[in-house]
């Protein structure tokens, strides 16, 4: 089966987990993006930290591979591949980002957020004790 894939980098700071928004949509979602051809997905991963946030990737973990019917934005189906991430600098918006939040307990309603995110990538954060006393989904 032919997927969409895309790397998604869970940069997580004081039990805050940084989320991010394009000028297209009102959904948020993590920092990332498609793996472009002949581009392996850690260079990806690199690629999407500058060009959306211009800070740069210090290092990085795999955490789970997720997978849904469809891609947000495309019709293909989506293999999700996602990063625990430590970052160099100050998330900035540049590119096509419109807007950096740090989710908390305390603003996590507030923000609508992606599908997969919210009902998998997320829940399995609080699981495995990456973010504390979030609401359980």
């Amino acid at each position: 089966m032919k997927y969409l894939t895309r790397v998604g980098a869970l940069v997580i700071n004081d039990n805050k987990l940084l989320i991010v928004r394009n000028n297209s949509s009102p959904i948020y979602l993590m920092p990332g993006g498609a793996v472009e051809k002949k581009e392996s997905r850690l260079q990806a991963l690199e690629r999407e930290l500058d060009e959306e946030l211009k800070v740069r990737l210090k290092s990085q973990k795999k955490f789970k591979t997720y997978y849904a019917d469809k891609a947000l934005f495309h019709d293909l189906p989506l293999r999700f591949v996602t990063y625990l991430t430590e970052i160099e600098g100050v998330p900035t918006p540049c590119h096509e980002i419109l807007e950096v939040v740090w989710l908390n307990p305390e603003n996590f309603k507030n923000y609508e957020l992606a599908p997969t995110f919210k009902s998998k990538v997320i829940p399995d954060l609080i699981t495995e004790g990456y973010l504390k006393n979030f609401p359980v989904l």
